[in-house]
């Protein structure tokens, strides 16, 4: 059996560290395309809010930061 690198652990908490914006849910357009729909599951409830397109790059990029804490911290 192969020994895990004690420096694993280190390394993914400080990759998790540099993870600035986190946040959960699914983003779709919405017809016109001036806002956005923003999905998320809260209370075992789908919690759904609009997002001004000039916000959506900014939530992208914390859904991705999101997605990325859970690719880290996946056993």
């Amino acid at each position: 059996m192969a020994v895990k690198d004690k420096s694993e652990p280190e390394a993914i908490l400080k990759q998790i560290a540099r993870l600035q914006w986190m946040e959960r849910g699914k983003l779709c357009p919405m017809g016109a395309g001036a806002y956005y729909n923003h999905q998320t599951w809260e209370n075992g409830r789908n919690r759904v809010r609009y997002v001004p397109r000039e916000r959506v790059a900014d939530l992208q990029k914390a859904i991705a930061g999101y997605q990325q804490y859970l690719k880290l911290t996946k056993s």
